[in-house]
């Protein structure tokens, strides 16, 4: 009878046997959604369309803020006075941030915008791969203002999962930087 209940219980674990593969672990799929634009609120040295997706949009005296809370993200937005003569150590300064932020990155692509009838010149630099800051930019009126921008998330940086977002955030910035108007700065 002892054996009858080893060879049962043999049988039994033997049935159990699968080949278990641990699975990775996943990401919720990311839906950015549709673009919709209003303006800067005035009072600023510049103005420019933002998406309604930056709800909560912060000035500083020396920049802005916009925050993108539901897709964990904010751009970043300094703004300063330059000269003609200091405008290409700026532009250079520009460039070694985005090639620090770039160390682990695949390559960063650098695209020009010109606007001639507004004065605003700028570069665009899209970081491939992982990022703190995968999109960052500067305008400028070449002659003595600056503008620069940078965007980070508010979580861990997994650049294939945040494609859709940074693809729909590039869109903005984009929208940003061919909207951008200097203002007229008041004199004290």
């Amino acid at each position: 009878m002892k054996s009858g209940w080893l060879i049962l219980a043999f049988l039994g674990l033997a049935a159990c046997h699968s080949d278990y593969t641990p699975k990775p672990r996943g990401y919720f799929r990311i839906e950015p959604p549709a673009a919709e634009y209003v303006s800067l609120p005035p009072g600023q040295p510049y103005t420019f369309i933002l998406s309604k997706q930056a709800s909560q949009v912060s000035f500083q005296k020396e920049g802005v803020t916009l925050a993108y809370p539901e897709l964990r993200a904010k751009l970043y937005c300094s703004y300063f006075h330059t000269s003609a003569e200091k405008l290409d150590a700026d532009l250079e300064e520009c460039r070694d941030l985005v090639a620090r932020q770039a160390e682990q990155a695949d390559g960063i692509r650098e695209r020009a915008f010109s606007n001639p009838e507004a004065q605003v010149y700028g570069l665009l630099f899209l970081i491939d791969g992982p990022s703190a800051a995968p999109l960052q930019f500067a305008l400028t009126d070449s002659v003595s203002r600056f503008f620069r921008g940078a965007l980070y998330y508010d979580c861990p940086i997994n650049a294939d999962s945040l494609l859709p977002v940074t693809r729909y955030l590039q869109a903005d910035v984009e929208a940003l930087i061919e909207s951008f108007r200097w203002e007229e700065e008041k004199t004290k």
